[in-house]
Parts: C-alpha cells; sequence; structure tokens
C-alpha cells in the first residue's frame, strides 16, 4: 500500500482497531494513532509534519510506508526501537537498495 492516506483509511474502517484516534485539523487528518500487532504497541502515523505528538509514542511518516512495506516483522521490531530513543527520527534507505 503505497499511499499513507489508504493505511490510514484501513485502520479507521475497522472498528475492531482498539484505541485508534485521528487527530484534525479543519476537516484534514493529520495523524492516526493505531495499535500495531507486529510491533505489540502504539504509533502515529503522521500526515501532517505540523503535528507533534507529546505522548512519547513512536512516530512513523507518510513517507516512510513505502520504506517499510517490504521488512520482517523483526526488523520493523528494531527500527521501532530507535524510534522510541530517538523522537522524530526517520527511516531512510541509502546505499545500493535505494536505486531500485
Amino acid at each position: 500500500m503505497s499511499n499513507p492516506f489508504a493505511v490510514a483509511r484501513k485502520y479507521l474502517e475497522k472498528s475492531d482497531q482498539p484505541e485508534t484516534l485521528e487527530v484534525r485539523e479543519s476537516g484534514t487528518i493529520q495523524a492516526v494513532k493505531i495499535c500495531s500487532h507486529v510491533l505489540q504497541d502504539e504509533i502515529w502515523i503522521i500526515l501532517d509534519r505540523s503535528f507533534v505528538p507529546s505522548d512519547g509514542l513512536a512516530c512513523y511518516h507518510a513517507e516512510e510506508i513505502p520504506l517499510l512495506k517490504n521488512k520482517s516483522a523483526e526488523q520493523l521490531r528494531e527500527i521501532h526501537k530507535v524510534k522510541l530513543v530517538f523522537p522524530g527520527c526517520r527511516v531512510l534507505q541509502e546505499g545500493p537498495e535505494a536505486k531500485s
């Protein structure tokens, strides 16, 4: 799923998702807080960079989603640990893999 809004919609449409929260300003979704089953933690999916949560949860920005979709569950958990230690950090793809 390369469209980050589709990711947000997917979680918002499911009524069985615990603690799903969306933040809107002027009718535009800025961020969505979801519970990740893979990470076993709540996370923010940030759609508007001006939104900065203050609850200590890891933040995943829309432009990161395509880079994360092919990672294993273990790789995602390692990335998540880094995001918890370094709030605001982003996933970047560099090197030979980034050229494809």
